[in-house]
C-alpha cells in the first residue's frame, strides 16, 4: 500500500488514515431516528479527502467499480456490509452522482497495525 498513487479520471483513490469506521445503525431517541455521531464523523472525513481527490472535478456519471480495503485493528467489530455502507453513502455526489453507479463492488477487511481505510474507484467503460 506504498506504491505511489496515481489519480486520474479514470481512476480515483480515497486514503484515510486511522481506525476505519463502519456505517452504524440508525438509533432512536424522543420519537426520532438519527445516524451514531462517529458515523457522522467519518463520513464526513471520508467526504473532505474524496474532494480533495476530485481537485474540483465533477463527480463521475457512469458505472464504477468500487475496491474498499478496510486495514483494522484486532479489536474493530465492524463487518464489510457496515464498511462498504458507510464508503459508498461518503462518495455519493462527490466521486459519483449516486451510488447506484457501483455497479462491481469489492470490500475486504486487513488486519494490521497500521489502521486505514483506502477506497480504489475506476469509471467501467
Amino acid at each position: 500500500m506504498n506504491a505511489p498513487i496515481t489519480n486520474s479520471p479514470a481512476r480515483l483513490v480515497i486514503e484515510l488514515p486511522g481506525e476505519p469506521q463502519g456505517k452504524g445503525r440508525p438509533r432512536f431517541a424522543r420519537g426520532r431516528v438519527y445516524t451514531p455521531k462517529e458515523t457522522r464523523e467519518y463520513q464526513k472525513d471520508l467526504g473532505w479527502v474524496a474532494r480533495a481527490v476530485m481537485g474540483g472535478r465533477k463527480p463521475l456519471t457512469g458505472n464504477v467499480k468500487v475496491r474498499i480495503t478496510a486495514v483494522t485493528s484486532p479489536t474493530n467489530r465492524f463487518d464489510n456490509d457496515n464498511f462498504t455502507k458507510i464508503a459508498l453513502d461518503a462518495l455519493q455526489g462527490i466521486i459519483f452522482v449516486n451510488d447506484r453507479q457501483a455497479k462491481d463492488v469489492h470490500t475486504r477487511v486487513v488486519v494490521d497495525i497500521a489502521p486505514m481505510m483506502r477506497i480504489d474507484v475506476e469509471e467501467l467503460i
